[in-house]
């Protein structure tokens, strides 16, 4: 049998797909391609906390310290709260563009 997976798909047991339709929420995009500081611009500080936070959501993180956070989630039908340990579970595309987010959110908070 063979196969071809176009670039920008994953492959899954039979089942392909785009890696978007892959990562649930709003910025999928946080999880699976590194971002550039100059595509963070266009959203707000508030935009970039949630994008920052979508990706440990994904993991389960419970935000048992940011009430606002934790009830925004929990809306979330894909959203399962577990305690999780994040290093262990992050990828390093992840790990980069939480650092990149988190300087977006610093650069719009200046901005205001």
């Amino acid at each position: 049998m063979s196969s071809s997976v176009d670039k920008g798909q994953l492959e899954v047991g039979a089942r392909t797909g785009k890696l978007a339709d892959y990562y649930e929420g709003n910025y999928s995009q946080a999880s699976y391609k590194v971002l550039k500081p100059a595509e963070l611009t266009r959203y707000t500080q508030e935009k970039l906390t949630l994008m920052r936070n979508e990706v440990f959501a994904r993991y389960g993180y419970t935000f048992s310290k940011n009430e606002k956070l934790r009830l925004y989630f929990t809306k979330k039908e894909w959203y399962q709260a577990e305690k999780v340990s994040l290093d262990l579970v992050l990828t390093p595309i992840e790990k980069k563009n939480l650092l990149t987010i988190q300087s977006g959110e610093a650069q719009a908070t200046l901005a205001k």
